[in-house]
């Protein structure tokens, strides 16, 4: 990846799926390319004692943006501040970005949206990031249109299709 990358970093604690997917910045007539970095799922069989390793992804975090030039790893603070503080004190350039945020997520949404019936993204095709931008339903209210689970106690992931949106939306600019 010669390219410069934004990251979008979707953390959770145990039930849910902690992703970091890239989207290059484009250059000139380049089409940005989102892509999954890691991801980690609790496994159909694993118990309620199953976490995310916090330490795990912060270095997964560091060793990626040794490797690559990541401008941004834009992140949703929740559970995660910790993990934020300690990776920024590392030299990580980190971007608070709450995805419980309507107005934010409305915004981002309908520009992933725009690209993708356009034909103005390139994806890696990673079956687990197209899994969770499939369990993704749409609300509509007066803020506008953005994805969400289809429930709260739905079991259907999507949080890497909340990272790619925000990698999108701050790649894009």
């Amino acid at each position: 990846f010669p390219v410069t990358i934004k990251v979008g970093f979707d953390g959770s604690f145990s039930g849910d799926t902690t992703v970091l997917v890239g989207c290059s910045i484009p250059q000139g007539d380049e089409k940005p390319y989102l892509f999954l970095i890691r991801a980690w799922e609790k496994p159909p069989s694993a118990d309620d004692s199953w976490r995310v390793e916090i330490q795990e992804t912060e270095e997964a975090i560091a060793d990626f943006c040794s490797r690559y030039r990541v401008r941004e790893v834009v992140c949703d603070p929740y559970r995660w501040q910790r993990s934020m503080e300690v990776l920024a004190d590392r030299g990580i350039p980190i971007v608070e970005y709450p995805t419980t945020s309507a107005r934010r997520m409305v915004s981002a949404c309908a520009k992933f949206y725009d690209a993708v019936t356009e034909g103005r993204l390139v994806t890696d095709g990673d079956p687990l990031v197209t899994r969770h931008l499939y369990n993704a339903v749409t609300k509509s209210d007066n803020l506008g249109i953005r994805i969400v689970k289809e429930n709260r106690a739905s079991s259907r992931r999507i949080d890497a299709a909340v990272a790619a949106v925000a990698a999108y939306d701050r790649a894009s600019g």
